[in-house]
């Protein structure tokens, strides 16, 4: 049980010492600059302090930006927070992140210290190796946009004993979006974009690695993208028809269009690296793709 009070979280010196870790790079709806907010930081974090002692704080709206998806003509929607919005949630995410590191399952590898990219491709190399070669390779359909906020809270309310620290993430996770002139309401998902998605995605999908787990079949999750190993075909549909399921409890469903189910000797791609037997190539189209979008994304935030 994450046990620390909303008074422990938001002191002074934890306040100073995120504003240095947040972006300078783009200013919220409100269009306040970090430079313009550095000016008068100690009044500004200790207004920001107050209210959300008192609990009178609301989080501003988001701005939204589009920038492209990876390997489509699609756009994905990017939030960028105000600077005030961004600071707070910052503390928010360091104060959760040690707690939850403990919590979650090994087999995820993204937004997460001493994990990476490169770790879950030589753990899938592995797998492989062990002769796992039936695989069930696929993702989330729309994940970060249809999380459901009430699951979420149940899910962090048996986490976290100070229910002001519950809800103060649900008004960053409840608040609306502006895109050009028009307001947008904001009934699920985790805005992307926004500092605390990242960590309160692999909460709500650390209860899917658990499920896995508990059915006795390996897996590797990367945010939302995953691969299961097993060893034989008919483990394989079996195992699809399980999580199709089990996803129907958390209101999310297996991307129909990425979901396959094959034999490593006729390959699949994974995190950029298409894999075939037990060997390995860099799709670099596609990694470099991937390696922008996340830019983008981290240039925002």
């Amino acid at each position: 049980m994450f046990s620390s009070s909303l008074e422990h979280i938001f002191t002074e010196q934890n306040l100073k010492d995120s504003f240095l870790e947040i972006s300078s790079n783009s200013s919220g709806l409100d269009e306040i600059s970090y430079s313009e907010f550095k000016k008068d930081l100690s009044k500004n974090i200790e207004a920001i302090k107050l209210s959300i002692i008192k609990g009178t704080y609301i989080p501003e709206p988001l701005k939204k930006i589009e920038i492209n998806k990876e390997n489509s003509n699609e756009k994905r929607q990017i939030a960028i927070s105000s600077i005030k919005d961004k600071l707070i949630q910052k503390v928010l995410y360091i104060a959760l992140r040690d707690y939850f590191e403990t919590t979650f399952s090994d087999k995820s590898y993204a937004y997460r210290k001493d994990k990476s990219t490169l770790k879950a491709i030589n753990r899938t190399s592995q797998f492989i190796n062990e002769k796992y070669h039936w695989i069930l390779k696929t993702d989330i359909d729309n994940f970060f946009e249809t999380i459901n906020h009430d699951k979420l809270l149940k899910i962090l309310d048996r986490q976290i004993s100070d229910k002001r620290v519950i809800k103060l993430i649900s008004l960053f996770i409840q608040i609306g979006s502006f895109k050009s002139y028009d307001y947008f309401d904001h009934y699920q998902g985790v805005h992307q974009g926004d500092i605390l998605s990242p960590l309160l995605s692999n909460i709500y999908l650390d209860l899917m690695d658990r499920f896995l787990e508990k059915i006795e079949v390996l897996h590797i999750r990367y945010a939302d993208d995953f691969v299961v190993f097993l060893k034989e075909q008919q483990e394989a549909i079996k195992t699809k028809q399980l999580l199709d399921e089990f996803l129907k409890t958390l209101d999310l469903s297996l991307g129909e269009d990425k979901t396959k189910i094959t034999h490593v000797k006729d390959g699949f791609i994974f995190l950029g690296v298409h894999f075939i037997g037990k060997n390995r190539f860099v799709d670099n189209e596609r990694l470099q793709k991937s390696i922008s979008n996340l830019h983008h994304i981290a240039k925002t935030n």
